[in-house]
C-alpha cells in the first residue's frame, strides 16, 4: 500500500517497502532546499559585502538558488522525476564548485565544496556515479592548481587529494553495504509476504492470499457489470477416510497431488487457493455461469481420473473424487464471502446428492453431470 509523504518531504507516493527510495528522495529534497539557502546567503553576504565574490562566481550563485528552486518544484510530488532531477543537480553543483575553485582564489577554504558534492552523488546517484565524481573532483582540482593566481603548495595538493580518495572509499563501502542491507531487506520481506499468503503445504495461496488476490476483482465486477466472475468450492470426498486408514502423511500428499492437478487446469488468471483442510476455491474472472459450471466439471473430472497412490508408486491407489458447488456474480453477491457462502451451499447440495458432482444454485442449473459423471454411493 502506497502512502503519501507530508508535504515538507516533497508530497510524493512511497510504498512500505520503499524505504531506500524514500530516504533517497527526501535527501533530494534537502540537498536543493539547501543549495536554495545556501546560494541565498552567499548572495545576500555579497550585497552587504561581507564576502569578495568574482563577477564570474557572484553570477554563478545569483543563477544557482533559482536554478535549485526551480528543480525543487519540478520534482515536488513526482517521484518520477528523481533520476532527472538528481543529475541536474549533480551537473550544476559541480559547475559552480568548479566556477569557485578557478575565480574565487581569495577563499582557501572553497575546496570543502568538492566533498559534499561528493557525498550527496553517492547518496543520490549511486555508487558509480560516486566513484566517478571522486575522479573527476581529484582531476579537477589537480590540473586547475597550476592555474591559480595563488596554487596549493604540493603538500596541500597531497592532502587534498588524498582526502578526497579516502571519502570516495569510505563513501563507497556506505553506498554498498546500503544497497547490500536493503536487498536482504526486500528478499525477506517479499519471503514474508509470500509466506503469509501461501498455504505451506500444497504452495497455492492460503485464505488470507486467495482473499487478496480476489478483491481487486471483486471490485472491478461491481463498479463494471460487463466484468462476471464466478468461484468453484472444491472439497475433496473420503479425505478423511484416507488419514484414518493410511495416515496424516498419506493425505497430505494427495492434497499436494490435487492442487497441483487443479492448476494444471486452469487458466494463467485464474485463482486457486486452499481455504479449508480438504477444502480448496477458484475464482474465475471474466466468466458467466455456464463457462464456470463447464470448468468446474472439467475439475470435478480431472481430479476422479487422478493416478493417486500412497506409499509410493508402487503403493495401493486411492480412488478421490470431488464435490464442487458453483456461485457466480449476481445481485445481492457483491462481496468474496457472500459469493463463498453461496457457493459453499451448493458444493453441500453435491454432497447430499452423492459427491462427485457439480451444482449450482439460485441462476444456475440445480445439478450438472456431465457423461460419465457418476454419483459416489458410499459419501
Amino acid at each position: 500500500m502506497s502512502k503519501r509523504q507530508p508535504w515538507w518531504w516533497g508530497g510524493a507516493r512511497f510504498n512500505e517497502d520503499e524505504e531506500h527510495e524514500l530516504f533517497r528522495f527526501r535527501f533530494l529534497i534537502t540537498a536543493l532546499g539547501n543549495a536554495v539557502l545556501v546560494a541565498g546567503v552567499f548572495s545576500l553576504a555579497d550585497l552587504m559585502h561581507l564576502v569578495d565574490l568574482s563577477q564570474v562566481h557572484r553570477w554563478a550563485v545569483r543563477l544557482f538558488a533559482p536554478f535549485n528552486a526551480l528543480l525543487l518544484a519540478f520534482v515536488w510530488g513526482h517521484r518520477e522525476r528523481f533520476a532527472p532531477v538528481s543529475w541536474a543537480y549533480w551537473s550544476g553543483s559541480l559547475l559552480l564548485n568548479l566556477s569557485g575553485l578557478l575565480t574565487l582564489q581569495q577563499d582557501e577554504l572553497r575546496v570543502l565544496w568538492f566533498f559534499m558534492h561528493l557525498g550527496s552523488s553517492f547518496i543520490l546517484l549511486g555508487a558509480r556515479a560516486g566513484v566517478v565524481t571522486g575522479l573527476l573532483s581529484m582531476l579537477a582540482v589537480a590540473a586547475a592548481n597550476p592555474l591559480l593566481m595563488h596554487p596549493y603548495s604540493p603538500t596541500a595538493m597531497v592532502t587534498l587529494v588524498s582526502a578526497l580518495m579516502a571519502t570516495s572509499l569510505m563513501f563507497l563501502s556506505y553506498a554498498r553495504h546500503v544497497q547490500q542491507t536493503h536487498t536482504a531487506i526486500h528478499e525477506s520481506r517479499s519471503k514474508l509476504r509470500q509466506l503469509s499468503t501461501q498455504d505451506p503445504l500444497t504452495g497455492v495461496l492460503n485464505v488470507r492470499g486467495f482473499q487478496q488476490a480476489c478483491e481487486p476483482h471483486i471490485h472491478a465486477g461491481v463498479s463494471d457489470e460487463a466484468q462476471p466472475y464466478a468461484l468453484l468450492f472444491i472439497d475433496v470426498d473420503h479425505l478423511r477416510q484416507v488419514n484414518d486408514r493410511y495416515g496424516h502423511n498419506a493425505g497430505d500428499a494427495l492434497l499436494c497431488g490435487v492442487a497441483t492437478a487443479l492448476q494444471a487446469q486452469l487458466r494463467g488468471h485464474d485463482i486457486l487457493g486452499r481455504v479449508g483442510g480438504e477444502e480448496f476455491c477458484v475464482f474465475l474472472p471474466r466468466t458467466h455461469g455456464h463457462g464456470a459450471l463447464r470448468v468446474a466439471e472439467r475439475l470435478r473430472s480431472t481430479v476422479e481420473a487422478l493416478p493417486l497412490t500412497v506409499g509410493g508408486p508402487h503403493g495401493p491407489r486411492v480412488h478421490i473424487t470431488a464435490s464442487i458447488g458453483v456461485a457466480v456474480h449476481e445481485p445481492g453477491l457483491d462481496s468474496l464471502s457472500a459469493l463463498q457462502r453461496h457457493a459453499n451451499q451448493a458444493m453441500y447440495r453435491a454432497k447430499e446428492a452423492g459427491c462427485n458432482l457439480v451444482m449450482g444454485l439460485e441462476g444456475l442449473a440445480q445439478e450438472f453431470v456431465m457423461p460419465g459423471a457418476q454419483p459416489d454411493p458410499v459419501c
